[in-house]
């Protein structure tokens, strides 16, 4: 038996903010998150309406992971994806810092990317000598 998502069963109030998803069926329903978590329908691009989801739900701790990463699509619409990855970082930081005007007491903030943000000469990490 597979072990169960800690932060789904674990104590933890999850509260998603994500697009609907765009295929039917999707991993979001096959997995019933929709029975596990809060889910708000949104856009990050959508900074006022993002910001009342974070004073709404009054969060401890932010997860950013919203994020266009198809290097295609990218080619594509390059002004969408620099909307969505570099202003929807911006926007989630904005929605943070009024969030927490409004006493609303954020205690950490953890922004996910990917390696191909920089510069990836595929480099294999001597694992001893990293700094964790």
């Amino acid at each position: 038996m597979a072990e169960p998502l800690v932060g789904l069963y674990g104590g933890a109030e999850v509260t998603g903010y994500a697009l609907t998803p765009s295929t039917d069926p999707n991993l979001y329903h096959l997995c019933r998150l929709d029975e596990m978590l809060h889910s708000i329908i949104g856009d990050i691009r959508d900074r006022k309406k993002l910001t009342n989801a974070l004073i709404t739900c009054n969060p401890d701790v932010v997860i950013h992971m919203a994020a266009q990463p198809l290097v295609r699509t990218s080619y594509i619409d390059p002004v969408e994806t620099y909307e969505i990855n570099t202003m929807g970082t911006v926007n989630i930081l904005e929605a943070v810092r009024q969030a927490r005007q409004k006493e609303v007491n954020v205690q950490g903030l953890i922004i996910v990317t990917t390696d191909k943000c920089y510069e990836n000469k595929e480099w294999v990490w001597d694992i001893e000598n990293l700094i964790v």
